[in-house]
């Protein structure tokens, strides 16, 4: 049974660097199945996607996709491709990056007071 990473955020830092994935280690590349997505490094309406998977299971999954629909939206690919060509991808996930912290940071000075209340 292959294991399953799910990783759209993965490329999202708070703190510059970002963690290996599960099949980097020795023997797991042929165990693991690596799910990704450009709605969160482009923009949440982007709705392409895309895995990374080797040996038998990669085989197993393309013939499932050829069951499925034999071709994702062109369209979007080709806009994917098109801003791929034309932007700084790791330029925009700096930003990106900088945006989510500060949310964070946001999210977590307005909780705080109520973790601290809750404990009384």
């Amino acid at each position: 049974m292959p294991l399953i990473e799910d990783d759209p955020y993965g490329a999202l830092s708070f703190t510059g660097g970002t963690w290996a994935p599960i099949a980097a280690p020795p023997g797991m590349a042929e165990r693991t199945i690596l799910l990704n997505s450009m709605s969160k490094l482009m923009s949440p309406g982007v709705r392409i996607g895309w895995m990374r998977a080797e040996g038998p299971v990669l085989d197993t999954l393309a013939v499932a996709k050829a069951a499925i629909s034999m071709q994702s939206s062109v369209v979007d690919q080709l806009m994917v491709a098109r801003y791929l060509e034309t932007v700084d991808l790791d330029a925009h996930v700096a930003r990106v990056s900088a945006v989510y912290r500060e949310r964070r940071d946001a999210m977590s000075a307005a909780i705080s007071p109520v973790r601290r209340t809750a404990r009384t």
